[in-house]
């Protein structure tokens, strides 16, 4: 009798910790949230995305934490700030050893694990490949991006293959990325591109024409880049084959979506859809994804599908929610403890269980690099907002920028000298969270060391 009900409780227990959804992150890389109908865009662009909304809990601001890929790919892999996980700068740069990411421990947790991608920032040479028992990167035997219709058939015979076990898949969609699909037929070509360039003094070179084609090298580098003087104007060519480009992208991912449900995943199955970054389209005289830290870059998608919360269907939130906050909320899905990792994110569960939760005032993005349009020319890019509120801060400028977010969406009046209180206060937690988050080396907020970049070394004081 005490033996069966020894085992009993062990079965019990068992099943207790096992984990019961599968969980599946849709990462789609320069998608940009205004250009989605679920938030607000007058184009009927993304029916499918719209329509899985619907049956999901969608945040209003979400904030990506860099400008480029790879920044941001680690951000969610490891749930710390790229100055934490030094992954920071625009270079080639392995995520440091002893950074463990989520999928190492969804696989601790029983998850059997994937990832498919073809882009070059997630080449397995960058180390985010750590986890995953299926690493899928199409670009290591090619030279181009892979579209995701080429991607969808192998990852749903991989899903298909997994039986009762449960599964973490995780899928980098590159092709909403520049030359936003030049193949596809555009029904209405608007007028030529052009932006407002009042003499080319305040403006950075575009980056790239609406072609995909590098700019000439004639065209030289503003003084300041980004930092616009005359009223910020879209392209129209460029916007258009953004949206094409978006609309196919879309139809992807509305039919893999619907082979999940074919298969009876759905209401089994965490959906996760959201954006690396954003693209600029032409505003502050950028597009791309090369530079800026302004809105068309930072705000993108966060879409979740939950089945074990029905009653949350639909509900929005304006919380100000972070790419770091996505680790978090996965290993609480899978079960999985994570204090140990000291992670920078909050767990977005903790809004589903209960909405009015508490939550942070302040979001922060960073972005550093080197550009090809001078010699020895650093962007150095900082930002800080809150709901109402976003800073900037620029090392080629001697001064911060500062937007009203709620009046000003496009970020075009520039407050800084009119409200110097707001840019006090916020330039104030902006150095705060530099010096929380950056130890003098890539590694944890407590000053625990990852394994060094080559050449980079942590000495102790009276090395």
């Amino acid at each position: 009798m005490a033996l069966t009900l020894t085992l009993l409780l062990a079965v019990t227990a068992a099943q207790a910790k096992a984990p019961a959804l599968n969980v599946v992150v849709i990462d789609v890389c320069s998608a940009r949230a205004d250009h989605f109908g679920a938030y607000g865009y007058k184009k009927d662009v993304t029916p499918g995305i719209d329509a899985a909304a619907k049956d999901a809990v969608l945040f209003e601001n979400a904030m990506a934490q860099s400008s480029w890929c790879l920044s941001n790919y680690a951000s969610l892999f490891t749930g710390h700030t790229p100055e934490v996980h030094g992954v920071y700068a625009m270079a080639p740069r392995t995520l440091p050893k002893d950074h463990v990411t989520v999928a190492q421990r969804m696989k601790e947790a029983g998850y059997d694990t994937a990832a498919y991608s073809g882009g070059t920032w997630m080449l397995p040479d960058w180390g985010l490949n750590r986890g995953f028992d299926h690493y899928i990167n199409t670009l290591s035997t090619g030279a181009a991006l892979t579209a995701f219709a080429k991607k969808m058939p192998e990852m749903l015979d991989w899903v298909s293959g997994r039986g009762s076990r449960p599964f973490f898949l995780y899928a980098s969609i590159e092709d909403l990325h520049i030359p936003y699909a030049p193949e596809l037929h555009v029904l209405e070509e608007p007028n030529a591109d052009g932006v407002t360039r009042d003499g080319g003094a305040g403006r950075a070179p575009l980056l790239r024409g609406a072609d995909g084609a590098a700019p000439a090298k004639s065209d030289p580098p503003a003084p300041e880049p980004g930092l616009p003087k005359g009223r910020s104007l879209a392209l129209p060519q460029l916007v258009t084959k953004y949206d094409a480009s978006l609309n196919r992208t879309d139809r992807q991912i509305a039919l893999f979506l619907s082979k999940l449900k074919e298969r009876g995943l759905w209401d089994k199955t965490v959906v996760i859809i959201t954006g690396d970054h954003g693209e600029s389209l032409g505003e502050h005289g950028l597009t791309g994804h090369m530079e800026g830290l302004y809105e068309p870059m930072l705000h993108v998608p966060l879409i979740m599908h939950h089945p074990g919360f029905p009653q949350l269907k639909g509900r929005r939130y304006a919380q100000l929610v972070q790419r770091i906050d996505l680790a978090p909320t996965l290993l609480d899905i899978a079960g999985q403890p994570y204090g140990d990792m000291e992670l920078q994110g909050a767990s977005l569960m903790a809004l589903f269980e209960n909405p009015a939760a508490p939550w942070r005032e302040y979001a922060f993005a960073a972005s550093k690099r080197s550009t090809r349009f001078a010699k020895d020319f650093i962007l150095d890019e900082r930002v800080v907002r809150t709901k109402r509120w976003k800073l900037h801060w620029y090392m080629q400028r001697n001064r911060y920028e500062l937007y009203d977010l709620q009046a000003d969406p496009l970020e075009e009046n520039d407050l800084a000298d009119k409200r110097p209180d707001v840019v006090s206060n916020l330039s104030f937690e902006l150095i705060r969270h530099l010096e929380l988050s950056r130890p003098h080396a890539p590694g944890l907020p407590s000053g625990k060391a990852p394994s060094s970049p080559a050449g980079l070394e942590r000495r102790t004081p009276g090395d």
